[in-house]
C-alpha cells in the first residue's frame, strides 16, 4: 500500500530517501495541490521533507477535506486520504515524532511555536502602536 510520509523540519534533515518539498512562493498551494493529485493517481509512496508552515498546511487541507461533508465550495482542493499519510517533526536528537492528531490532521509542531512567537512579538508591538496622520 503506498503511503505519503511528511516531515516537517529544516534543510539539513539528512533522513534516507527523503525529498525535499519546499516552495517559498505564492504558488506554494498550487505546487501541494498539484502534487496530490499526482500522488492519488500513482502507485508509488514519497517522503518529504516539508521545511515551511504554507506547504504543510495546504497538505493539511487536503487531508482535512477528506473527512469534510462534499461541497462544491471544496472543490478546488484535492483528497488526500489521513490513512495514506504519516506526519512526524524532527526532535532536538533528530528523531521522528509523530504528529499526526486523532482526527488524522496536522498536530502541534515546530512551526505552531515559530508562529507564536511572531505572533507574540505582533502583540507586543500593536501595544505601542500609534497611527500618524
Amino acid at each position: 500500500m503506498k503511503k505519503l510520509t511528511l516531515i516537517c523540519g529544516t534543510k539539513n534533515y539528512n533522513g534516507n530517501n527523503v525529498e525535499l518539498f519546499e516552495s517559498y512562493t505564492s504558488d506554494a498551494k498550487k505546487e501541494t495541490y498539484d502534487f496530490v493529485k499526482t500522488f492519488n493517481n500513482e502507485e508509488q509512496s514519497y517522503t518529504l521533507l516539508i521545511t515551511d508552515a504554507l506547504t504543510l498546511y495546504s497538505f493539511n487541507n487536503c487531508i482535512l477535506r477528506s473527512i469534510s461533508k462534499d461541497n462544491d465550495e471544496l472543490k478546488d482542493i484535492p483528497i488526500l486520504d489521513s490513512n495514506l499519510v504519516e506526519i512526524y517533526d524532527i526532535g532536538e536528537n533528530g528523531e521522528l515524532i509523530n504528529i499526526k492528531s486523532e482526527l488524522g490532521t496536522v498536530g502541534k509542531n515546530k512551526f505552531n511555536e515559530l508562529m507564536a512567537e511572531v505572533m507574540d512579538d505582533y502583540y507586543d508591538v500593536l501595544t505601542y502602536l500609534e497611527i500618524k496622520k
